[in-house]
C-alpha cells in the first residue's frame, strides 16, 4: 500500500511542478538529488534552504560546564531519532567504566508511530546508565550544560538542534544520514558515525571525551559555521530572494531588481 501511495504522490508532484512559475524548496542536498533523480522537478527549479536558521545571539557560546562529562541527545523521544542507539552507547560506555552522564532531553510524541511509552524511558533511567530531563523550554541554557551534543538519527530534513548546538559552541556526534551530514562535516565541526551503530557512537563519544582540545576546536568551528551559513538573517534573505524571483508580474512600486522585490515581499 505504501509503495502505491508513493507512486501516486510522485506522479502528482510531477504534475504540480510542471508549472513554469513553480519552485521546489528542500532542506538538504540529498532531498534535492532524490527529487531530480525521480524526475519530480528539474535541478534548475530546485533550491536548498536549510530550514529557518538559528538565532546566533540567543544560542551563544559559553564555557564547558564543570563536573562530570555530559553527553546530550535533545529531540522528540522517537526510535528514528536514534534513542535506542544512544542508550546502547551509554551501556557500552558504562561497561568500559567511562565516567559520563548520558542525558535525554525531550518528550514522547504519542501521535507519531515511532514513539515509545514513558515506561520505556523510566526503565532506561532505572538502569542508571541514562538520565531523562523531559521537555525543556530554555534550550540555549540546556545545551550549554552539555560538553557534547549527540543526534544518532536515521534521517532528518534539517536537524535544528545540531545548528543550535553548533551556535552554542558545542561539538556534535551524529550519523552520516541525510540532513545530519548536511549540517556536520566530519572532523570539521563534529563527527559522523554510521546509522544504527551504537558501538561506533560510543567510540566517537569516548574519543571526544578524552580529547578536550579537539572537542573545543570542533565546537568553535560549529559556531563559526552556524553564524556564517545558518543564521536566521541569512536564511530569511535567501527565502525572500526565491519568492521575489517567482514574481513575474510588473510591480506597482516600480521595483525592478530581485533584491528590491525581496525587500518589498519582506515588508508585506
Amino acid at each position: 500500500m505504501s509503495r502505491m501511495l508513493r507512486r501516486v504522490l510522485v506522479r502528482g508532484l510531477r504534475v504540480c511542478f510542471r508549472a513554469k512559475s513553480s519552485r521546489v524548496i528542500v532542506q538538504n542536498e540529498e532531498d534535492r538529488d532524490f527529487i531530480v533523480r525521480k524526475k519530480i522537478a528539474f535541478a534548475e527549479k530546485t533550491t536548498v534552504i536549510p530550514g529557518f536558521g538559528v538565532n546566533a545571539e540567543e544560542f551563544a557560546p559559553g564555557p564547558e560546564p564543570d563536573g562530570e562529562f555530559v553527553v546530550m541527545l535533545a529531540a522528540r523521544m522517537l526510535w528514528e531519532k536514534g534513542v535506542r542507539e544512544f542508550v546502547e552507547a551509554a551501556y557500552e560506555l558504562h561497561k568500559r567504566d567511562v565516567k559520563v552522564r548520558m542525558v535525554l532531553v525531550g518528550a514522547p510524541d504519542p501521535n507519531n508511530p515511532g514513539c515509545f511509552p514513558d515506561r520505556q524511558l523510566r526503565d532506561w533511567v532505572e538502569t542508571g546508565c541514562v538520565e531523562w530531563w523531559g521537555q525543556q523550554s530554555e534550550m540555549p541554557q540546556v545545551l550549554r550544560r552539555a560538553h557534547l551534543v549527540c543526534l544518532p538519527s536515521y534521517r532528518e530534513g534539517l536537524p535544528k538542534v545540531l545548528l543550535e548546538a553548533g551556535a552554542c559552541g558545542r561539538a556534535v556526534v551524529t550519523t552520516d544520514a541525510p540532513g545530519c551530514s548536511y549540517v556536520v562535516r566530519h572532523g570539521e565541526n563534529g563527527l559522523l558515525v554510521p546509522i544504527k551503530n551504537a558501538l561506533a557512537l560510543a567510540d566517537a563519544i569516548h574519543d571526544l571525551l578524552l580529547d578536550a582540545d579537539r572537542r573545543l576546536r570542533l565546537g568553535a568551528a560549529g559556531r563559526e559555521r552556524a553564524v556564517r551559513e545558518f543564521s536566521e538573517e541569512k536564511i530569511a534573505r535567501h527565502t525572500l530572494s526565491v519568492y521575489a524571483g517567482l514574481l513575474s508580474w510588473n510591480w506597482p512600486f516600480g521595483l525592478d531588481s530581485a533584491e528590491e522585490k525581496a525587500r518589498a515581499v519582506g515588508n508585506l
